[in-house]
């Protein structure tokens, strides 16, 4: 079939602000199958400058065998980096923001959520709280 190995181009986020001259910049979603941590390292002047509110993925997965991070050791930058991190949690329709320890976390991760979760990052105070989708039937 002929495979031909192919290239492509990535620029960092602080470079695009740069490029662009943005003055504004409050939120980012990361979803790069492992490389969240490579896209933190690219916007480090822009998450200093800018404080924007960032939702990635978090793949123990991804992490380990594309980026061959520990997945502990990627959650302890995530939390050195952003001051208050919440995981994204949705049961039976609501959606709530629920506070991470490690070892918990880490533990849920692998053996009860199948190594997917979304983690609300933040430069500021984030309250736990709880949302009903809209698409979703109440309660009965």
């Amino acid at each position: 079939y002929g495979l031909e190995e192919k290239h492509m181009q990535c620029v960092s986020l602080d470079a695009i602000i740069a490029n662009h001259h943005l003055d504004r910049l409050d939120f980012i979603k990361i979803d790069v199958e492992g490389g969240e941590l490579d896209v933190l390292a690219g916007a480090e002047q822009a998450l200093a400058r800018f404080q924007p509110t960032v939702v990635m993925e978090f793949s123990a997965h991804c992490l380990m065998n594309f980026a061959r991070i520990n997945p502990p050791d990627a959650l302890n930058k995530i939390m050195g980096i952003f001051p208050h991190v919440r995981r994204i949690a949705q049961h039976d329709g609501v959606t709530s923001l629920e506070h991470i320890d490690e070892l918990d976390f880490m533990t849920g991760h692998v053996l009860r959520r199948g190594c997917i979760d979304n983690l609300l990052c933040s430069f500021r105070p984030l309250h736990d709280t709880a949302v009903r989708g809209r698409h979703q039937r109440p309660n009965r």
